[in-house]
């Protein structure tokens, strides 16, 4: 369902609830993911932006930093119904916004995310770069085996495509 841009004002907040969190990652196809590990990597978010029509989360974005000079993308998710009415492009400008009021004259920093191909025209047209090298691993921890678990000690990888936008 298309709705008219006329129809909806979106708000954009600091905040959003777990449940509301949950929901924009099921939208995006992405894992679901156990409600304690989501409601930790939300109070551990460097930078949080919540896009809102009333009371409907309508799409999100959030960093995550070292506090020096490295930020990540950890999500960017907007609703399918609501894509394409500038949402995203909004979400990555606020999250850009934030990068820039933490530097000092001189600094530099360094801004990395991971999407599939499809989405990879929204990034660069946000400025962002494709840059080769850049590898991703899933980790999934397995119960010890009686013979001490494996030899780098990091459970089975689950290999999982990029989270889409």
């Amino acid at each position: 369902m298309r709705m008219q841009n006329a129809e909806i004002r979106i708000e954009y907040t600091d905040e959003i609830s777990v449940e509301d969190y949950t929901m924009l990652r099921a939208s995006a196809g992405w894992p679901e993911i156990p409600r304690e590990q989501a409601e930790t990597g939300l109070r551990g978010s460097a930078f949080l932006v919540a896009a809102m029509d009333g009371d409907k989360a309508v799409g999100m974005t959030r960093l995550i930093s070292d506090g020096g000079y490295m930020f990540g993308v950890a999500d960017v998710a907007v609703l399918p119904e609501y894509r394409g009415r500038g949402i995203g492009s909004e979400l990555i400008s606020r999250a850009k916004q934030y990068i820039e009021s933490t530097m000092r004259p001189g600094y530099k920093t360094y801004i990395f995310l991971t999407c599939p191909d499809e989405r990879q025209g929204f990034y660069e047209a946000s400025g962002f770069e494709r840059c080769a090298g850049m590898f991703m691993r899933i980790i999934t921890p397995q119960p010890p085996s009686s013979e001490g678990g494996n030899a780098e000690g990091m459970g089975g990888a689950t290999p999982v495509p990029s989270p889409p936008l």
